[in-house]
C-alpha cells in the first residue's frame, strides 16, 4: 500500500508545506484507516499540524471522527476550529450548523477578509442553514451581520421571491431596522414551509 500511515503522519510535522500537503493528500486517500492517526495529531500536534489533521478529518468525513472534531471546536487556533466545524457539517452531524455559526468569524479568507470558511460552508448548505443564519442579521457585531447577509444572498441568489428581502438589507442600519428585516425573513421562511 506504499508509505505507512505513521510515516505520513510524521511528514505532517516536517517544516515544508509541499511535504505536508503531499502527506495530507495521501492520508485522505487512505480514508477511514487514517482517522485514528489524524485524531491523535488533532489532539497533540502544533497548531499547523492540528489544522492539517482537522482538514483531513473534514475531507474524509467519517462519522467516527465526530467527537474529535467536536472537541476541536474549543481549540485555541481559529483555523483549527473552523476546519472542525466544517468537518462536522460535511458529515451531516447535527452539531455542524451550530458549529459553523459559532466559528463564523474565525479563519477569515485571505483574499476576502470579510468572509470566512464557515461563511462559505453555511452558504454551501443552502436553505438548511437559513434558520441558523437569519438571526445573525441582527447580531451586535458588524462583521457577523455582513457575513450573514452574504450567506443569505448566496443561498437565495436565484430566487426572485427573495430578491427584495436580500436587496433591502443594510448591515449598517439601526438595530430596529435590522430586527424588522429579520422578522420579515422569518415570516417569509414560514410561508415557504
Amino acid at each position: 500500500m506504499g508509505t505507512s500511515i505513521d510515516r505520513l503522519v510524521n511528514d505532517l510535522e516536517v517544516d515544508d508545506a509541499s511535504t505536508q500537503g503531499s502527506a495530507l493528500a495521501r492520508l485522505i486517500v487512505r480514508g477511514k484507516p487514517a482517522v485514528p492517526a489524524l485524531e491523535h495529531v488533532l489532539h497533540t500536534g502544533e497548531a499547523r499540524q492540528r489544522a492539517l489533521a482537522a482538514e483531513g478529518l473534514s475531507t474524509i468525513a467519517d462519522p467516527s471522527s465526530a467527537e474529535a472534531l467536536a472537541a476541536a471546536l474549543d481549540d485555541a487556533d481559529g483555523h483549527v476550529r473552523s476546519l472542525a466545524a466544517a468537518g462536522l457539517a460535511h458529515m451531516g452531524d447535527p452539531r455542524g450548523i451550530p458549529a459553523l455559526v459559532r466559528t463564523l468569524n474565525d479563519d477569515p479568507d485571505i483574499q476576502h477578509a470579510d468572509l470566512s470558511r464557515s461563511a462559505y460552508e453555511l452558504a454551501r448548505l443552502g436553505t438548511e442553514a437559513v434558520p441558523a443564519v437569519t438571526p445573525l442579521l441582527t447580531d451586535a457585531r458588524e462583521a457577523t451581520r455582513w457575513k450573514a447577509m452574504w450567506i443569505v444572498q448566496q443561498i437565495f441568489a436565484s430566487d426572485p421571491a427573495a430578491r427584495d428581502l436580500v436587496e433591502s438589507f443594510d448591515p449598517m442600519a439601526s438595530l430596529a431596522e435590522r430586527d424588522r428585516l429579520a422578522a420579515r425573513w422569518q415570516q417569509w421562511l414560514k410561508a415557504r414551509s
